[in-house]
């Protein structure tokens, strides 16, 4: 049938003052602290040339809108707002180190993120996929990103279980919309709104 599956997301608008946009869950200032001694630890055992993420800029992301006009952020609040009241909190554990492509040569350091109850980050993530525009072609895989490179290293076949693990939960009560505005120093993330989930005020 003509259209069926299709998602129900307002249409993208570029325009010449477009927004760069996503959606996170953002960790507070201790799980953000003991990731950054797990990072400490961790560099010596790395070769150079890795753009590390600052502390303040961790971030899970459960949406990456793009580039949008400034015409569609009403709609977007009320998404958020709709989704994450029906949506629980939830509690997030970090796990371990993981790369893109692959640890073999990687591009991208990340940590893996679990929640409780089990699936709710998944159903989070596909609810605002459905709502919002966005990347569809990477599937959904929660983590945190650390470390980016330009000139992905050779890694030796022990330095992944070298990495220092990092033991940390929280308890997730919001999501965020965020605008990314890249500067030559780096992305530069302004808060939009914030949605209780659950619907808790």
């Amino acid at each position: 049938m003509k259209g069926e599956g299709r998602s129900s997301a307002p249409q993208r608008e570029n325009a010449p003052e477009a927004l760069r946009l996503f959606v996170s869950l953002d960790p507070p200032e201790a799980a953000r602290q003991a990731v950054m001694e797990a990072v400490q630890a961790a560099r010596p055992l790395l070769p150079p040339g890795w753009n590390w993420s600052a502390a303040a800029k961790l971030h899970l992301t459960l949406r990456f809108i793009g580039e949008t006009g400034a015409s569609l952020l009403p709609e977007f609040r009320r998404i958020l707002e709709e989704v994450a009241a029906a949506h629980p909190p939830l509690t997030l554990t970090l796990g371990g180190w993981g790369a893109f492509p692959h640890f073999a040569r990687p591009r991208v350091l990340w940590l893996g993120v679990a929640d409780d109850p089990p699936g709710t980050l998944v159903a989070l993530a596909r609810e605002l996929a459905r709502r919002l525009p966005g990347d569809d072609a990477k599937p959904f895989q929660p983590h945190l990103t650390l470390a980016r490179t330009q000139e992905p290293p050779l890694l030796s076949p022990e330095i992944p279980d070298a990495l220092p693990p990092v033991q940390t939960s929280w308890s997730a009560g919001e999501i965020r919309l965020l605008r990314s505005t890249l500067t030559p120093r780096g992305s530069v993330y302004t808060p939009l709104h914030r949605a209780r989930l659950g619907g808790v005020a």
